[in-house]
Order: structure tokens, then C-alpha cells, then sequence
């Protein structure tokens, strides 16, 4: 599990790599996530104010980022219930 700078909360994810959205969700600010689609993450921060781990993604062939916030009262395991590794 990786735990990158500015985070607390271990993750699977790794910036760079193309996650496959395994349930369609709506993250944070009215950022659609859609079962199926690729994602690549780009950036991942941890914002104190908010109580939460936000990772940035870039939906393939699209120029607009999408945001998914991990509030740190969710499950540890949502993660992986949400993305799977994509190739």
C-alpha cells in the first residue's frame, strides 16, 4: 500500500496508473465516476480542513479532471471497492 506525502491513510493507488471504475458514483465537486471507465490518477493530496484524502483523476480522452474525495470517516476498504487496476 502506498502512503504519499501529504496523506496519511494507506492506499493502493499510484500516481501515474490507469484505475477501471468498478461502480458508478458521483465524487466531489459533481465529478461522475462511470463503471468501466479508465481513469488516470494524477494527483493526491489530504485536505485537514476537510477530513479527507483527494485524489485527482483525468477520465481518458478528456481534458477536464474529475475529483474523488476519501472522507476519513469512510471505509478503508472503499478504495478497492470502488477502482480496479486497469491495463
Amino acid at each position: 500500500m502506498n502512503q504519499p506525502r501529504g496523506t496519511w491513510r494507506e492506499h493502493p493507488f499510484e500516481i501515474g496508473r490507469t484505475y477501471v471504475a468498478a461502480q458508478s458514483f458521483v465524487g466531489f465537486p459533481h465529478s461522475d465516476f462511470t463503471v468501466g471507465q479508465s481513469y488516470e490518477l494524477r494527483h493526491i493530496a489530504y485536505s485537514r480542513y476537510d477530513s479527507s484524502t483527494v485524489f485527482t483523476f483525468m477520465l481518458k480522452g478528456h481534458s477536464e479532471p474529475v475529483y474523488w474525495w476519501w472522507y476519513d470517516s469512510e471505509s478503508d476498504t472503499l478504495c478497492r471497492e470502488r477502482f480496479l487496476v486497469g491495463t
